[in-house]
């Protein structure tokens, strides 16, 4: 009942929103609730008061039923949604579909195998999970609240706190939020269009439409979810829902600051890292709308309170932008191709824009500072002599993001501009325009071809790290209420050490059996040569465990698992 409820809370939420059309609304009410349960969250966990996901939804369609007799502002009529909102919600849909085919009727295993991009994945699912069983906000984590808490009042409300329900709900919240960063980007890049041609036509729409789409499944954006940057995907759709509402007219004295508030506590509660660009976005509302003084200082205060909840609770901003660890980085060449094409393309969105209004300026302050980020994060990691680390190669991932939507934009103007020459200079219009539009797709499509990790393989259907999900459907079987504290499992098929390790930490981290001693172990088994078994063969003198248990497919070193075998507590699983 409460979870069937969950579509018309985000519907009555909408109600309030400021925006041009229907479709539009209820995208960004989203968003909106996302922000609001990490706000009603953060109180919650700072007064010490467990969360009933129930209770809560009930309340929630208590009071947003009555929210609409509460209404002030305009009540002008809003369509269902303009030629842009239906661009944007069929590349959304189109993507979603793509991304999330391979989960359709998948086993538990296969579902993991593909969600197993990098053990940040584990992380963030085993904090769900935790947050589920302990009723509220994980106080002790180091990542920031805000989609852990969210996720988990929803499995909460349509499952229970087991690996299975987890692995179910999630793949569809985290496509779902990747869908939504990709309606925005496409309805903020055709609206700029729209600013600067006036009538949106099919071919120029059609041609900023395609390179988004591109971006969105092999490009820099697929990259953000191989890397199991789940909360960064959130921050990206934040920013550019914050964007667009910029390009919209304001509504009410109250309703557009809230909103832009609750965008912010859901920014600051999933990737702070990205504030300096939420704060130019901010800076460009009060300069565009020039708001009362009175809402603007209440909703800020708010704001600011619950958005430094995880500053105070998690590690500092430079801890993590030095926090070790490995993310698949593209070629330099790519790279440096791409930031010289971004700023090509801001060229010719200012040059076609210099008769327009402030519409295309929320894109452009955000390429601009997300670049002016960039550089910043890089000045401070060569300047610590660490190079470029784990967070900053994911704000990295964010500037090509932003840098295709702007290559996308670029590409739709050149087109709408060679459908103006036509008529005077065809060859030269569609030479200009192609010659455009090819190096946008070509840069998107090197960022991913030029990675040391393809992306593709998930839009494919493939799970990339070549876990097999036989092997974990087994560990699913074997233990459906979870491992015991004393017992290891391990999979073991030696072909490549780093997806053994990987598959195996998935498994600890989902039910909740990672501890110190096994992280401390594992190094070895990280890093081992194929074949080797030491890391196993002290476990199994480890007088704490009773069991170890190690699953094998087609192991390519039968001896090395034959010797680790022998072992009185070990019990090999082969899965034909």
């Amino acid at each position: 009942m409460a979870a069937a409820a969950l579509p018309l809370i985000v519907v009555l939420v909408s109600r309030q929103m400021p925006a041009r059309t229907v479709l539009r609304r209820l995208a960004l009410a989203v968003i909106a609730l996302f922000g609001f349960n990490a706000a009603l969250l953060t109180i919650l966990a700072v007064l010490g008061l467990p969360v009933a996901p129930r209770a809560l939804a009930t309340i929630y369609l208590l009071g947003f039923a009555l929210a609409p007799a509460l209404r002030t502002g305009s009540n002008e009529k809003r369509s269902i949604a303009t030629a842009s909102d239906w661009w944007a919600l069929g590349t959304a849909l189109t993507v979603f579909s793509l991304l999330y085919r391979p989960f359709v009727g998948a086993s538990l295993g296969r579902r993991m195998a593909q969600l197993s991009f990098s053990t940040d994945g584990a992380h963030h699912l085993a904090f769900v999970r935790r947050s589920v069983l302990q009723g509220g906000y994980l106080t002790e984590s180091n990542y920031p609240q805000a989609w852990a808490g969210n996720v988990a009042l929803i499995v909460d409300l349509v499952g229970s706190a087991t690996p299975d329900s987890l692995l179910l709900v999630a793949p569809v919240l985290i496509m779902a939020f990747y869908a939504l960063m990709v309606f925005f980007a496409v309805a903020l890049s055709l609206d700029v269009l729209r600013a600067v041609v006036g009538n949106l036509r099919p071919l120029p729409a059609g041609v900023a439409v395609g390179c988004i789409a591109l971006t969105a499944l092999v490009g820099p954006g697929n990259l953000l979810i191989r890397t199991s940057s789940y909360t960064q995907t959130v921050a990206i759709a934040v920013l550019l829902a914050t964007a667009g509402l910029l390009t919209a007219p304001d509504y009410s004295t109250w309703r557009l600051p809230t909103t832009l508030g609750l965008f912010a506590v859901a920014l600051m509660q999933t990737w702070y890292l990205l504030a300096p660009v939420l704060a130019m976005l901010l800076l460009l509302y009060l300069v565009k709308f020039r708001p009362r003084p009175m809402p603007v200082l209440v909703v800020a205060t708010a704001t600011v309170l619950l958005s430094a909840y995880p500053l105070l609770k998690g590690p500092p901003p430079v801890t993590q932008l030095n926090a070790p660890g490995v993310t698949p980085l593209p070629q330099p060449a790519i790279v440096l191709a791409l930031l010289l094409l971004t700023l090509v393309a801001l060229a010719v969105i200012a040059r076609r824009s210099r008769s327009v209004g402030p519409g295309p300026l929320p894109l452009i302050s955000l390429v601009v500072a997300t670049l002016l980020l960039l550089v910043a994060v890089i000045a401070i990691q060569v300047f610590a002599g660490a190079g470029l680390r784990y967070y900053a190669a994911k704000v990295l991932y964010v500037v090509l993001v932003f840098g295709g939507l702007a290559g996308a934009t670029a590409a739709g103007l050149e087109s709408e501009h060679a459908l103006r020459l036509g008529s005077t200079n065809v060859s030269e219009a569609r030479f200009f325009s192609g010659l455009v539009v090819t190096l946008v797709l070509l840069g998107l499509a090197g960022v991913s071809v030029g990675t040391r990790e393809q992306s593709w393989p998930m839009a494919a259907g493939q799970p990339p790290n070549a876990l097999n999900g036989a092997v974990l459907d087994a560990i699913f079987s074997a233990h459906p209420n979870g491992l015991s504290p004393d017992t290891d499992a391990w999979v073991f098929d030696a072909c490549s050490r780093g997806t053994d390790y990987l598959a195996s930490k998935w498994i600890h981290d989902l039910f909740q059996t990672w501890n110190e001693s096994r992280h401390e172990v594992s190094r070895g088994y990280r890093s081992g040569k194929a074949g080797e078994v030491k890391m196993l063969v002290d476990r199994a003198a480890d007088n704490g465990l009773e069991r170890i248990e190690i699953y094998t497919h087609r192991p390519c070193m039968p001896d090395a698992l034959a010797r680790i075998s022998s072992s009185a507590k070990v019990v090999l699983v082969t899965v034909p």
